[in-house]
């Protein structure tokens, strides 16, 4: 027991050492070196203090890795840790190189040879008993089943420490070559399966989910204060991160009611502090929808990055209610079609959205009107998202069209505060069976809309570009306003 508390004894005296140099002494340190405006000084004198306390550490009778570890804790509380760490972050690569050769190097390809089946028995076990644990823990949480699927397939592997332990273990005589080598090898092999646990955790639900294991299983109890709402005519707005909070400040701006739902505690609290109607919930759940109330909703605006959540929240609005407008959001093209399939009525794709922001404002920037640059853009954007979605009316060039049918036009109105056609939906207008027209783009304050659905409505001031037969467009022109092409 003696040996043991004089340990313990020097870790405490070391960390609080530690704590008094990181609030004391180290600042002026980190000070003094900044002020001399030398990188390369501030580079070594981080390495320095990385190194020394390490070093300082062995010397206490304590490991290397607790000290670079202490190091790393004390710089990353300093005002100067976002300096440290782009000056450190071009040595990251090479240094996780040296770690995994060393690792590498440590490794006896023949133990793995004449221990197979003793390998695979140990990486099953550590992979799904701690798979099990975690997901169980992240449960009990009340996250969502898929949610806690992933993060225990996520995390089920055995971490880059254990091979200080096992170092530590073999050093001190506590463990044989054996089990050395066994541990070794198992954590290597459960660090190159990682990049596959993680597609089987995304994976994973779906198939649970196609195999009939019941829906409630996989989402958390909605927040009990969501009980409560009785919003009507509103915005559900699914998970608050970036994306989120600007649709919410536009809508607010525009005095639309909305409502919150996301799986991050502190999030929803943060929220709603700030007075805004926020609740721990997972939208992908038709309870959760229900209770939010979607078949009072007007719109759903799906913000997740994670495709399954998006994919699971859309086909479940759709199906609760079908007219309400549910927007969504993808990072990858290839889910645009599948999106769309699930009953979503646009899907934005970040890279693409983004590439056409650039392009409309670089047009701007070049003295390009910005009526041209707002067609040019629907037009961009049906072509391109016609590709996702393999739509075929968007692959057709209208210019074309309307020269091979000699009676029809394309023409671009804007539509007069006075006109009869401001404040009514295209249903309302019955524009396609009544008055023999199409709408291809509606350009107003927010941007291009291409092909607006039946509940769009006409603005004062909004461009419409109509497609139809000519004697039909010259009826429709004197109740919509100026023509400008």
């Amino acid at each position: 027991m003696l040996p043991l508390g004089l340990a313990a004894g020097k870790a405490v005296i070391f960390l609080a050492l530690a704590v008094v140099a990181s609030r004391v002494i180290l600042p002026r340190i980190f000070f003094w070196t900044a002020r001399t405006g030398s990188r390369e000084l501030f580079l070594l004198m981080v390495f320095a203090l990385c190194m020394g306390t390490a070093y300082v550490s062995y010397l206490a009778g304590l490991s290397l890795a607790l000290g670079a570890f202490v190091a790393g804790m004390v710089v990353s509380d300093s005002e100067y840790s976002l300096r440290t760490l782009s000056d450190i972050l071009p040595f990251k690569d090479a240094f996780l190189c040296i770690f995994f050769v060393s690792i590498g190097m440590l490794l006896d390809p023949l133990f793995v040879y004449q221990y197979p089946d003793m390998l695979v028995l140990m990486v099953g076990m550590v992979l799904g008993v701690n798979a099990i644990i975690c997901t169980a823990i992240v449960r009990l949480f009340n996250y969502p089943l898929r949610v806690a699927i992933f993060a225990g397939a996520a995390i089920s592997q055995i971490g880059e420490f254990s091979f200080v332990l096992v170092q530590m273990g073999k050093d001190l005589n506590l463990i044989g070559d054996y089990l050395y080598q066994m541990t070794l090898a198992g954590t290597v092999v459960t660090m190159v399966l990682t990049p596959q646990l993680f597609k089987l955790g995304r994976a994973l639900p779906d198939a649970l989910m196609k195999l009939g294991m019941p829906e409630r299983w996989f989402h958390g109890k909605p927040d009990a204060d969501l009980l409560e709402s009785h919003l009507s005519n509103h915005v559900i707005i699914c998970g608050f991160g970036f994306v989120g909070e600007h649709v919410s400040r536009v809508l607010s701006e525009n005095g639309i009611a909305y409502l919150v739902l996301d799986l991050n505690a502190s999030r929803i609290q943060s929220l709603q502090k700030r007075g805004i109607p926020a609740y721990y919930g997972d939208s992908s759940s038709s309870e959760v929808l229900l209770v939010a109330g979607i078949m009072a909703a007007r719109a759903v605006v799906v913000t997740y990055a994670d495709p399954f959540a998006a994919r699971r929240t859309v086909a479940q609005a759709k199906v609760l209610q079908p007219i309400a407008l549910v927007l969504a959001r993808t990072r990858l093209p290839e889910d645009i079609a599948e999106l769309r399939r699930l009953g979503a009525d646009r899907v934005v794709e970040e890279e693409f959205e983004v590439s056409l922001e650039m392009a409309s404002w670089t047009l701007q920037a070049l003295g390009v009107s910005w009526l041209a640059v707002g067609t040019e853009r629907a037009a961009i954007q049906n072509d391109d998202y016609g590709i996702f979605t393999n739509s075929e009316s968007h692959l057709t060039d209208l210019h074309d069209l309307v020269h091979a049918l000699p009676n029809v036009e394309l023409r671009t109105f804007k539509v007069d505060p006075g006109s009869g056609w401001v404040g009514k939906s295209l249903a309302e207008l019955r524009l396609r069976s009544e008055r023999g027209l199409t709408l291809i783009t509606a350009v107003n304050a927010t941007g291009a809309i291409a092909s607006p659905g039946a509940q769009h409505r006409i603005g004062a001031g909004d461009l419409l570009m109509l497609i139809g037969e000519k004697g039909r467009l010259d009826a429709a022109a004197g109740e919509i306003g100026e023509k400008l092409r």
